[in-house]
């Protein structure tokens, strides 16, 4: 599954969005995700998520920090070839759209 143009919106012009990792998982990898969290009393909101894939808790971290800033420097971009080029990106990586799961 891809990501969303909300989603995508989301990430691009929300100040609070951060990286965060998990695991291992029983496959011995280690999960990514996007999330946002404005302080330590909100409430938890994730966006993106992958599959465990990562090797290293540095790579799975390495990777959502690079989506987030491929999403953040394409926000001036018209919001259709965003969400086409970064669903597709998104897809490889192996990510699922926090929205829909």
């Amino acid at each position: 599954m891809g990501i969303s143009n909300w989603t995508a919106l989301m990430i691009a012009n929300n100040p609070h969005v951060k990286a965060n990792v998990g695991g291992p998982a029983e496959n011995g990898k280690y999960v990514g995700w996007i999330e946002i969290e404005e302080s330590e009393e909100s409430k938890y909101h994730p966006l993106l998520n992958t599959e465990p894939i990562f090797d290293t808790e540095k790579e799975a971290l390495k990777a959502m920090q690079k989506d987030i800033d491929t999403i953040k420097s394409n926000k001036g971009k018209h919001i259709k070839h965003m969400g086409k080029s970064i669903c597709k990106a998104a897809q490889a990586a192996g990510m699922k759209d926090g929205s829909y799961a």
